[in-house]
């Protein structure tokens, strides 16, 4: 599912998936920034997903 929603913004998601994203993004920074880490080396080993969606996290108040 989370290879599927980073490659394609979320289109499949509801809007409650995607509120519920934000908040478990939050979390992980914050709370697990190690555990993020390694998500992030399986799913965006390149950095791609991070550059795409850098400005949009921001709007929410994220910083990636």
């Amino acid at each position: 599912v989370l290879p599927d929603a980073l490659a394609t913004h979320c289109q499949k998601c509801s809007n409650k998936q995607k509120e519920g994203t934000e908040i478990v993004l939050k979390f992980m920074l914050h709370k697990k920034p190690a555990d993020y880490d390694q998500l992030e080396k399986i799913y965006d080993p390149n950095g791609t997903y991070r550059r795409r969606y850098q400005t949009e996290a921001r709007k929410h108040g994220i910083q990636i």
